[in-house]
């Protein structure tokens, strides 16, 4: 698969769509489930992704948390 042939460390999926692809690719390649990103949505208030800044933190730092592994906030 494309996610095994280029070592792909973390694969990713969006808030509105339906996880199931990405647990497949997660069982069947060993990459890591690297989250949930917010990319055309908000959340409500109090929520991850409340305003445009707030996506953009927490897309950026769920990134580099799935790609490094680290889960360390």
């Amino acid at each position: 698969s494309f996610v095994t042939d280029n070592e792909v460390p973390a694969v990713f999926c969006e808030s509105t769509v339906e996880a199931g692809p990405k647990e497949q690719l997660v069982r069947e390649t060993g990459a890591r489930d690297g989250g949930t990103l917010y990319v055309d949505s908000l959340t409500e208030e109090g929520g991850d992704a409340p305003t445009y800044l707030d996506l953009i933190r927490y897309d950026t730092d769920t990134i580099i948390r799935g790609l490094t592994g680290d889960d360390a906030e």
